[in-house]
């Protein structure tokens, strides 16, 4: 769902990545003016999107540490030459990527 840019989206964006609370930003919303159940909905809405948005990009760091990983791996299996700087740097990638997953929040999108 695509979130229209306007005063209340920009304003409930900059609450969740201030204080990190739906309620709030719900509340100041609502102060603001805004319908109570429309105020939720939008905060969820973009708590929704902010969260897809870090999964996909850590989700794409994971895969391709783990793919370095795999064909690092696979050249070892296969030649028995072992890169030493290479293998774990993709393997440090891939977990990293995966913490990220996991522990992704929907308050602010973070950086790549």
């Amino acid at each position: 769902m695509a979130i229209p840019f306007d005063r209340n989206a920009a304003l409930a964006r900059e609450l969740l990545a201030k204080h990190r609370n739906r309620k709030a930003a719900i509340i100041t919303l609502t102060n603001q003016g805004m319908d109570g159940e429309e105020a939720a909905g939008l905060v969820q809405a973009i708590y929704k999107e902010n969260l897809s948005s870090n999964r996909k990009s850590f989700f794409v760091t994971m895969i391709g540490g783990g793919m370095g990983t795999a064909i690092f791996l696979g050249i070892y299996f296969g030649t028995g030459r072992l890169f030493y700087i290479w293998l774990p740097l993709c393997g440090i990638s891939f977990l990293y990527g995966l913490v990220r997953f996991l522990t992704a929040s929907g308050y602010e999108v973070d950086p790549d």
